[in-house]
């Protein structure tokens, strides 16, 4: 059964309702994951740029986005600059390559992950909370790679009021200026805000702001044990008859 912080579970109503998608709305165990990922999309780079940094290239322009605090540059465009910086390319000449992989190669990786059981259901439950459903996954990727995954989950057809990706974002997980950012984009305090997601650190940061959190225990990452503790945990059974009772 879900679990309060309290242990005195009383109703709240939320206008908005955040997930985060890997191993909260789609199975995805990132070390297979990334291994996949390394082994499709470096050798169609590398076979057009043989001479060029290009793995260090992605890996410094990932960890520049998560490590950055908001500023009006998006993501995206810190990712290129470092990009461009290590590899002495111009992006517009790689990106391409990258929009490429992500139409055809990156659908062969979808066997390391499956979707999750009930994830359809949790979505319309709270659904028929608000409208205002947001897929707040990190966004290091650009949106067309994040489409991709919500179809492996078998949610395409689910229409999310806002997708967080590099193109439109400004901060990452696990920086709290995340969660303020698309509290301001989709125009509700944080306080009105909900975020369900199975990382300790990176999506129950999001009390730091004011929101309330559900950890999802299934596949939960606990790399900052009791420091974000969340309002409410529990399995995604627990979520869906915790989302139930707000409707």
């Amino acid at each position: 059964m879900f679990h309060h912080s309290t242990f005195i579970f009383l109703p709240a109503m939320f206008n908005a309702i955040l997930f985060d998608l890997d191993d909260t709305l789609l199975r995805n165990e990132m070390n297979t994951f990334v291994k996949a990922y390394w082994s499709t999309l470096l050798p169609k780079i590398q076979n057009v740029f043989p001479d060029h940094q290009i793995k260090d290239a992605i890996l410094a322009g990932t960890q520049a986005m998560i490590k950055t605090t908001r500023s009006d540059t998006a993501l995206r465009d810190i990712f290129i600059n470092v990009f461009e910086s290590i590899t002495k390319l111009d992006f517009r000449d790689v990106e391409p390559i990258f929009f490429n992989y992500y139409q055809n190669e990156y659908k062969n990786i979808q066997d390391v992950t499956r979707p999750i059981n009930g994830a359809r259901t949790a979505l319309q439950q709270a659904n028929k909370i608000t409208d205002n459903i947001v897929l707040a996954t990190i966004p290091i990727f650009p949106l067309i790679a994040i489409e991709e995954r919500v179809r492996w989950a078998g949610l395409e057809d689910f229409s999310f009021s806002f997708i967080t990706s590099f193109e439109t974002m400004h901060s990452s997980k696990p920086n709290p200026d995340y969660y303020a950012e698309i509290a301001e984009h989709i125009g509700c305090s944080p306080e009105e805000c909900l975020m369900i997601g199975n990382d300790c650190k990176d999506d129950m940061v999001a009390k730091d702001v004011g929101m309330k959190t559900f950890l999802v225990t299934d596949y939960a990452m606990h790399s900052d044990d009791g420091k974000f503790e969340p309002e409410y945990q529990g399995s995604f059974t627990d979520l869906i008859d915790f989302l139930s009772c707000q409707s």
